[in-house]
C-alpha cells in the first residue's frame, strides 16, 4: 500500500499481532484485531502500528523462522468470519473458551485446535469452496500458494519432517510442483481457502488503518529458513552449503550461527531479482511502511560454511579473499598452507586433554603423520556433524575434539580463496609464525578489508535500490551490529530511514562512549528505547542504577529510580520525544508502564524475545485486557494523546 502519511515526525507503537486481546479473538491476536488497535491508536495519536513478521512459521512460535516468504500464518485467521463456520458457532466458542482466558500464548497447541477445526469445516464446504470462482480468481493471480500449499501437504505426509528428510518429492522442479497440485487439487486446496481469507482479513485491516489515518509497518526478515517452501522449489538462488549469522561480539562470543541459508546473489541478478520483487509485490498488499531485517546482509552477510557449526568459523561474504599465490610471496605456501588451513592435532595435547580416551578418540576420527606424534583428522570427518553423531566419544571428549578441529588460522573458501579465521590469532598454525610473517599476514588482511569495503557499498547500493524503488512502501532499516562506514552512506543516498535504539546510541568512538542526545538523532531514522529482542524499558532502567549516565544525556533533573514510578517513566518518554527522528517508536508494553494498574509486576514478564534461548516464554506475551476494555480507559488513552501531542 501507498505510504500516505505527510506529517514530518510520527509516533508509532509496535506490538505483535499475537499479543492483541479482543473479544472475539481465540488464545492469539488475529489480523482482524488490529482493526481495534488502530481505533485505540487513532485516539491516542498514534500514527503507525509496527508488526512482527506474519509468515508462516508453521509450528515454530519465532517469527523469523518462516516457511514461506508470501504465505501468512494461519494461526492469525479469525474463523468466525469464515463464510462457511456458521454451522460452527458451538465449536468455535468452546475453542475461545478454552484459550482466551490464557494469560500467555500456548502457540503450538492453539495452532493444532486451529488448523483441526478449520479442517473440519473445509471438509463439510470443501465442494463449493474448490468451485469458489473468487478464490479461484486469487490463485491465478498468486502462483506462489501451488509451491506453498504442495510444500505444506507434503510436510505433514511427512510428519512434519524437513522437506530434505522426505523419501520421495524433495527434488521436484516448479513444473512438477504445478503438476502435483492439479493432480491433488481437493486436498490443496485446503491451503488456497485459508490463505486466500487469510490474505482477505489482513487486507481489509489496513485498508481500514488507512482510511482513519494510521499506517500499518511490516517486518521483511532478510533470510529464509532452510524448510521452507521457497528453499525447496527454488534451490538455485539459494546456497544451502553454507550458513547465516553473526561474528563474535559483547553478546555471544562464539558469534551466531542462525541456521538459515545465504543467497546466491549472482543467481538473483541474472532474473532481475523476481523473488525479492514478488515478495516485495505481496508485502505492499499490506504494508505501507516495513522495516529491513538485519540491512547489514545486503552489504555483506556472515557466512558459516556447513561443516562448522560455531559462528566464529565464518566469514563475510561478498569479500575481497587471499589467493594462494599471495599467502606464498610472504612464505605460506605447499605443507605450510595445509598447516595453516587443515586441523593438526598433537598427540601430547590430545593425550593431557583425554588422557585414557584418547586412543579411542584418534582410532575413530585420526589418522596420524609418519612417524610423528601428529594428526590429522580422517577425510570422512568432513563436518562437526560427524563429531557429534559419534556415540563413542563422551560430551567432554566430543568438545575437546571440536575445538582441535576449530584450530585453524585460514578458512578455505575455494580452490582459489581464503581468508583468516575470526580467532585465527589464537590458533596454534598462527603462534607458530615468526614476527616477520606475522606482520606480513597482518598487512594483507588490512589490505584486503579496505578494498572489501568498496565491494560491500557497491553491493549495498545495487540491493537497496530496488528494494526502495519496486513499490510505494516507507522503507526502514535494521541497521544494528558492526556497521561499515558505507552502511549510513547508502542508507543516506536511497533516504531509507536507519535505527537508533537509545541504549545503543552512542559515540562510540570517544571516551566513555557517551549517549547521543534523542535530538541530534538523524533525521532519516526510527528512534526507540526498546525493541523486542531487548529488555523492556522498566528493565533497562533498574540495570541503569548503578549511575545516571542517561538521566544525565536525556536532560532528566531526577536519578533513576530501581523501580520507577507510572510518572517516572511518562517524564522518560517525554525527553524521548524530543528525538529529531522521523518515527518515534514505542512498545506497546512500554507504553502500559505509565499506568502503575495496567502494567505487569513483574517487566521480565512483558518482554518478548530473549535471542539465543529457546523457551516457552519466548514470542507468548499477551496484554492482559480487550482492546474493547483499553477503548473504554479514557485516563490512559488521554495520557498517551498528551504524549504524542508534544512530538515535533
Amino acid at each position: 500500500m501507498k505510504y500516505s502519511l505527510e506529517k514530518k515526525f510520527l509516533t508509532g507503537v509496535a506490538i505483535p499481532v499475537s499479543s492483541l486481546r479482543t473479544e472475539s479473538s481465540c488464545g492469539v491476536g488475529e489480523f482482524s484485531d488490529l482493526k481495534y488497535f488502530a481505533d485505540w491508536c487513532k485516539e491516542a495519536g498514534l500514527d503507525l502500528i509496527q508488526i512482527l513478521p506474519v509468515n508462516d512459521t508453521g509450528y515454530q512460535s519465532s517469527p523469523y523462522s518462516a516457511l514461506s516468504a508470501f504465505a501468512l500464518h494461519p494461526i492469525y485467521i479469525s474463523i468466525p468470519e469464515l463464510p462457511e463456520s456458521k454451522k460452527f458457532k458451538q465449536e468455535i466458542e468452546k475453542l475461545k473458551n478454552k484459550w482466551e482466558k490464557k494469560e500467555n500464548i500456548n502457540f503450538n497447541a492453539i495452532l493444532k485446535d486451529k488448523v483441526k477445526l478449520l479442517k473440519k469445516i473445509y471438509k463439510e464446504s470443501s465442494e463449493s469452496i474448490i468451485n469458489n470462482k473468487k478464490i479461484l480468481g486469487w490463485e491465478k493471480k498468486n502462483q506462489w500458494i501451488k509451491s506453498y500449499a504442495s510444500y505444506s501437504y507434503l510436510k505433514e505426509k511427512n510428519k512434519e519432517l524437513p522437506w530434505e528428510e522426505w523419501k520421495n518429492s524433495n527434488d521436484l522442479t516448479s513444473e512438477e510442483i504445478e503438476n502435483f497440485y492439479e493432480k491433488n487439487r481437493k486436498n490443496m486446496h485446503f491451503y488456497s481457502w485459508i490463505q486466500y481469507h487469510l490474505e482477505k482479513q489482513l487486507s481489509s485491516s489496513a485498508s481500514y488503518m488507512e482510511s482513519i489515518g494510521v499506517n500499518l509497518k511490516g517486518d521483511l526478515p532478510i533470510l529464509m529458513n532452510v524448510d521452507s517452501a521457497d528453499v525447496w522449489e527454488f534451490r538455485d538462488i539459494f546456497n544451502t552449503k553454507n550458513r547465516a549469522g553473526a561474528p563474535p561480539d559483547m553478546f555471544s562470543e562464539d558469534g551466531q550461527n542462525w541456521g538459515f541459508p545465504t543467497y546466491n546473489w549472482d543467481v538473483m541478478e541474472k532474473n532481475n531479482y523476481k523473488w525479492w520483487k514478488d515478495r516485495l509485490k505481496q508485502a505492499s498488499k499490506f504494508y505501507h511502511a516495513y522495516r529491513i531485517d538485519h540491512v547489514l546482509g545486503f552489504f555483506r552477510i556472515w557466512t558459516i560454511p556447513e561443516k562448522y557449526q560455531s559462528g566464529s568459523m565464518g566469514y563475510y561474504k561478498p569479500n575481497v579473499f587471499i589467493t594462494p599465490n599471495e599467502l606464498g610471496k610472504i612464505g605460506i605456501s605447499g605443507d605450510r598452507l595445509k598447516w595453516m588451513s587443515e586441523p593438526h592435532v598433537p598427540g601430547y595435547e590430545l593425550r593431557n586433554r583425554l588422557g585414557i580416551e584418547s586412543n579411542d578418540a584418534i582410532k575413530s576420527l585420526l589418522v596420524q603423520i609418519g612417524n610423528e606424534d601428529l594428526y590429522l583428522f580422517r577425510d570422512e570427518v568432513k563436518s562437526v556433524q560427524y563429531i557429534l553423531d559419534n556415540q563413542e566419544l563422551s560430551d567432554d571428549a566430543k568438545s575437546t575434539m571440536i575445538n582441535f578441529y576449530h584450530n585453524i588460522a585460514l578458512l578455505k573458501v575455494d580452490e582459489d580463496s581464503y581468508t583468516t579465521t575470526w580467532f585465527y590469532y589464537n590458533s596454534r598454525a598462527f603462534h607458530s609464525l615468526s614476527d616477520h610473517e606475522k606482520y606480513l599476514l597482518s598487512e594483507l588482511l588490512n589490505s584486503k578489508n579496505s578494498e572489501s569495503m568498496f565491494i560491500w557499498e557497491a553491493q549495498g547500493l545495487k540491493l537497496l535500490d530496488f528494494m526502495k524503488n519496486s513499490q510505494d512502501m516507507l522503507v526502514c532499516a535494521e541497521d544494528l551490529g558492526t556497521i561499515p562506514a558505507c552502511v549510513p552512506k547508502v542508507l543516506e543516498e536511497l533516504k531509507i530511514l536507519g535505527l537508533h535504539i537509545t541504549r545503543w546510541s552512542r559515540r562510540y568512538e570517544e571516551y566513555g562512549d557517551p549517549y547521543i542526545k534523542p535530538s541530534e538523532y538523524n533525521y532519516l531514522s526510527v528512534s526507540t528505547p526498546a525493541v523486542h529482542d531487548s529488555t523492556t524499558v522498566r528493565q533497562w532502567w533498574s540495570e541503569l542504577t548503578i549511575n545516571n549516565e542517561v538521566s544525565r544525556a536525556l536532560n532528566l533533573d531526577v536519578p533513576l529510580e530501581k523501580n520507577p514510578s507510572g510518572e517516572e517513566i511518562y517524564r522518560l518518554y517525554e525527553a524521548l520525544l524530543k528525538t529529531s527522528s522521523k518515527i518515534a517508536m514505542f512498545q506497546f508494553q512500554d507504553l502500559l508502564a505509565i499506568d502503575e494498574d495496567l502494567r505487569r509486576d513483574d517487566p521480565e514478564s512483558e518482554r518478548i524475545n530473549v535471542p539465543g534461548t529457546v523457551t516457552d516464554e519466548n514470542w507468548s506475551y499477551r496484554i492482559d485486557f480487550t482492546i474493547e476494555q483499553l477503548l473504554r480507559n479514557k485516563p490512559f488513552t488521554l495520557k498517551i494523546k498528551n504524549l504524542t501531542s508534544k512530538r515535533g
